[in-house]
């Protein structure tokens, strides 16, 4: 019995350790399935966004509970998340509805529009 329960152990902790984080998801680039020409990207702690897939827009972003941007400071956001990505130079923030290694939906806080967009490589 012992070792049924350290065999139970073992894969639960295999499983825990093997999931990625949030961040570690949204490494890479994504294209709008709205707009094939909007392309995100996530470099470590940049943020790239291109409209045309030639001039790139880039600036550090945070992860975190809330919005950290100076607009949406002190707003009260419901998330269905508690994960938000903000750039304060932009002043922009989006709220995380789901990210897998194939799909990133977000939601501007901005106007509240949601927002999807799909691996590319």
């Amino acid at each position: 019995m012992k070792k049924l329960y350290f065999l139970l152990f073992l894969m639960s902790s295999f499983s825990l350790f093997s999931q990625k984080t949030t961040k570690q998801l949204l490494q890479g680039k994504w294209q709008s399935t709205e707009d094939k020409k909007n392309i995100v990207c996530f470099v470590g702690d940049i943020r790239k966004e291109s409209g045309d897939g030639k001039t790139w827009d880039s600036e550090a972003y945070t992860l975190s509970n809330q919005c950290e941007n100076e607009s949406d400071l002190g707003n009260k956001l419901e998330s269905t998340t508690g994960n938000f990505i903000s750039c304060m130079d932009s002043d922009m923030c989006w709220e995380i509805l789901s990210v897998n290694a194939t799909t990133l939906t977000l939601i501007y806080t901005g106007r509240g529009n949601t927002l999807t967009y799909k691996k590319i490589k």
